[in-house]
């Protein structure tokens, strides 16, 4: 199957799914709660579902608990990038085009990155750190080729390879790695906000 009627395919079945996604509302309290991400030790992926984003933004409340700390048993490899929450974007899959934050565990520190695919070629610039159990607001906003990233008082601009903020974007959720796979179950929990 030629690549773009593939792509044009999956952003189909994304589109169709998009409807499948539910906000977690508590009638009790009349908020909105966080939605528990879980990596599970020996794999890559959280807890999976399918969205559309249908925004030239995405603004989203995170944290992590003690489950982020973590020692790996190749030194090189803690200084890989994890995934925190974001978008694709352009049309494309998301090794092609995307934005997103990334983190790591380093120095007793959660590290928090600025983490863009432009044209298939990767872009990361550090921000800041956070602590387990912090709840920290998090921004990408798409504009006319550039991203800006936004998180405590750190801001960035990484490379877009597209200006149009009405192309197909479909969420991207927590990924542990780089290379090596979680060494236990890692929770994030993040909680969407317009």
């Amino acid at each position: 199957m030629p690549r773009t009627i593939c792509i044009s395919v999956c952003m189909f079945g994304l589109f169709i799914c998009s409807s499948c996604r539910k906000d977690r509302f508590n009638f009790y309290t009349g908020k909105y709660t966080f939605e528990t991400f879980t990596i599970k030790a020996g794999t890559h992926r959280s807890t999976q579902k399918v969205s559309l984003l249908q925004r030239k933004q995405l603004k989203f409340i995170a944290y992590f608990d003690s489950s982020a700390i973590y020692t790996l048993s190749d030194s090189v490899e803690q200084y890989d990038i994890n995934k925190l929450f974001g978008f694709s974007d352009c049309g494309t899959l998301h090794e092609q085009n995307s934005a997103r934050f990334g983190w790591r565990y380093l120095n007793n520190r959660i590290e928090i990155f600025a983490y863009v695919y432009c044209n298939g070629v990767r872009h990361t610039q550090y921000l800041t750190c956070v602590s387990p159990f912090e709840q920290v607001i998090y921004q990408i906003i798409a504009e006319n080729n550039f991203y800006i990233f936004n998180v405590k008082d750190a801001y960035a601009e990484l490379p877009r390879a597209c200006n149009d903020e009405h192309n197909i974007k479909y969420h991207l959720f927590p990924y542990f790695g780089g290379t090596l796979e979680a060494p236990h179950d890692i929770n994030i929990y993040i909680k969407e906000i317009n």
